[in-house]
């Protein structure tokens, strides 16, 4: 994967025939995938607020938005990143890994554990040496390619593993990978395409009416430029016919196949021009949103993990801290007009001044908003909208407000031991309401699976009794 990453990946063409173009064309389909997928992901980094502003200040003092975004390409390349986390003099120290030699070790009990992690890498002798990361202990071991020598271990002193894995998706596969045939495939197209073309050049030249051409007349015409032919004979190239209208539906329906399944926009599409409204465009991302939502997933775990071995790296310096314990915020990286933006606010600058007043109290009265609040209660205020422009805001509200009671159901269902599917059912208006919904139909629910085990229950203990007599097989007893 990291080979159709770096575009050195092979083209499966086959034995080139001597004497034909061999090209290896090798189109950055990958690179591309990765980018915009991690770009719309992470490229606006995600941010962490706490209740201690301590916990904020370290946090910040840390390189984690490089670092969130490096492991977030290896995971859109290979399907898994790694971060890892060491104690120093100085402090605490946390840096990418190279996917390429690093993989977890996961337990063969239910929900696959993560045991531990191991990293390898070689020594100026060439040598393969690696170390196990677990919990409780650091290994160093040796590997000659068919035996594994271990080190004396070593304790783990902040108690975390160290070596902290991030999965790309429930599947650990890369953004890309499951389009690897449809890559080949646009690639040995280009290629046999541009061998064709090549050909044209190498074309035959074929005399009608001239048989008794010699090697002088072929030598001479070169020289001169000049064909003397016979009456009614002709000259023409051979060459091969190529159908290019086919060649370009091909390649445009492979272009089409690689970007559909990798739910990866294709940015060149007029349909992504900067008129088109706010659904209209969430519509055409719904794809890559999809993604997106289940790399944060996935990537939630991954991340909890590593500022746990952060937090414990700090505790054991003597900062005693719970970084896992902040909350994390995504963002999606989208194009902004700004100058749309700033058009509507010098119209509008009169309505803002005489608003400026009440939006900085309201944003007090919150007890220390912050600005971006203010902003937005501000413009909420002063912008005047158009009436698709007030359904469009509505219909944003409320579907936000929807998918935050079905999580909040969800939640609850989850915490009674009830099945999440209902969730969609009993989102309420707000948080009372799904609340209540909630938790009648959590009290139903039980009380009906309480009923249904106790009517298969038998009314009375069984009654062991011996076994019927078998019935005499008659067509034997017949034949004998």
């Amino acid at each position: 994967l990291w080979d159709y990453y770096e575009g050195q990946q092979p083209v499966p063409k086959g034995e080139a025939v001597r004497g034909r173009p061999n090209n290896l064309l090798r189109v950055p389909f990958p690179r591309y995938i990765t980018e915009v997928q991690t770009g719309y992901f992470l490229g606006v980094p995600p941010t962490l607020s706490y209740e201690r502003p301590e916990e904020g200040r370290i946090y910040a003092d840390l390189p984690m938005d490089h670092l969130l975004f490096d492991i977030g390409r290896d995971m859109s390349i290979c399907g898994e990143g790694f971060a890892l986390v060491w104690l120093e003099q100085s402090g605490v120290r946390v840096c990418r890994c190279d996917p390429l030699t690093c993989f977890s070790i996961r337990g063969g009990e239910a929900g696959e554990p993560l045991r531990a992690a191991v990293r390898l890498f070689k020594r100026p002798d060439d040598t393969v040496c690696g170390m196990l990361y677990e919990e409780e202990r650091v290994t160093s071991f040796t590997w000659d390619g068919q035996r594994v020598a271990l080190g004396a271990p070593e304790e783990n002193l902040p108690g975390h593993l160290a070596l902290v894995p991030f999965n790309n998706n429930c599947q650990t596969c890369g953004d890309f990978e499951m389009v690897t045939g449809l890559l080949d495939a646009y690639n040995l197209l280009l290629s046999g395409a541009m061998d064709d073309m090549q050909s044209v050049a190498n074309a035959f030249l074929a005399l009608y009416g001239m048989q008794g051409t010699t090697q002088g007349d072929i030598d001479e015409a070169n020289r001169t430029r000049i064909l003397s032919l016979a009456e009614g004979g002709r000259a023409e190239f051979v060459v091969k016919n190529l159908n290019h209208e086919a060649l370009a539906q091909l390649e445009s329906n492979l272009r089409r196949s690689i970007l559909e399944l990798s739910m990866t926009p294709d940015l060149s599409d007029e349909r992504f021009a900067g008129n088109a409204s706010g659904v209209a465009m969430q519509y055409k991302l719904w794809g890559i949103e999809q993604v997106r939502l289940a790399k944060e997933r996935s990537f939630l775990d991954g991340l909890h993990r590593l500022l746990t071995a952060l937090s414990g790296g700090f505790a054991l310096l003597g900062t005693p801290v719970a970084l896992e314990q902040g909350q994390v915020t995504f963002y999606k990286n989208l194009p902004q007009d700004h100058t749309a933006l700033a058009s509507t606010l010098l119209s509008l600058s009169p309505a803002v001044q005489a608003h400026h007043s009440g939006t900085a109290a309201v944003g007090e009265g919150r007890g220390g908003g912050t600005a971006a609040q203010g902003r937005g209660n501000h413009g909420n205020g002063g912008v005047i909208m158009n009436e698709e422009e007030k359904q469009e805001l509505e219909t944003l509200r409320a579907e936000k407000l929807r998918r935050e009671q079905v999580e909040r159901a969800r939640a609850a269902l989850e915490r009674g031991g009830v099945p999440q599917s209902f969730a969609s059912l009993l989102a309420g208006g707000d948080d009372g309401d799904t609340d209540r919904r909630t938790e009648e139909f959590r009290a139903a629910y039980q009380a009906s699976l309480a009923e249904d085990v106790k009517s298969r229950l038998p009314a009375s203990a069984p009654v062991v009794t011996a076994p019927l007599p078998q019935r005499p097989r008659r067509g034997i007893r017949r034949l004998r």
